[in-house]
């Protein structure tokens, strides 16, 4: 309590200087990054998810795909592109926006991605990112 007082005694460059010095050091300054992986089956091109710390994009099957977040990456992007310039993305029911953040929960987050295309055909992709827990990070 004395820190905050004194603080606030202080000339308002001094307080901005702390600041700058001081959040970095709290891991507040995180920078984002991409994962992607290329598809080859059915109309998905290519997908992208964007956060803190995430390991690359593994395919498990076709259709299914995996990464896992560590437990400070706590959002995510998902970003997709088809083979198809007509085709329509949904990700769990609701239309694609590529500048949504998904939360991230601890443990699986699964995600279904749907490709309509316009003869009517559906084809449906799975995303699994698993968030790590805090236990599990400082071990």
């Amino acid at each position: 309590m004395a820190l905050i007082t004194h603080l606030k005694l202080c000339p308002a460059w001094v307080r901005v200087l702390l600041i700058l010095i001081l959040l970095p050091l709290n891991g507040c300054f995180k920078t984002e990054h991409e994962v992607e992986i290329r598809n080859t089956f059915g109309p998905l091109e290519k997908m992208k998810i964007i956060g803190f710390e995430l390991s690359p994009i593994f395919e498990i099957s076709p259709k299914h795909f995996v990464s896992t977040a560590a437990y400070s990456a706590d959002k995510l992007k998902i970003q997709i592109w088809t083979k198809y310039v007509d085709s329509q993305v949904t990700i769990n029911g609701r239309i694609l926006d590529s500048q949504k953040y998904y939360k991230l929960a601890v443990g699986d987050n699964q995600y279904t991605i749907i490709v309509s295309l316009d003869n009517g055909t559906k084809d449906t992709y799975r995303l699994t990112v698993t968030r790590l827990s805090q236990a599990t990070m400082n071990r």
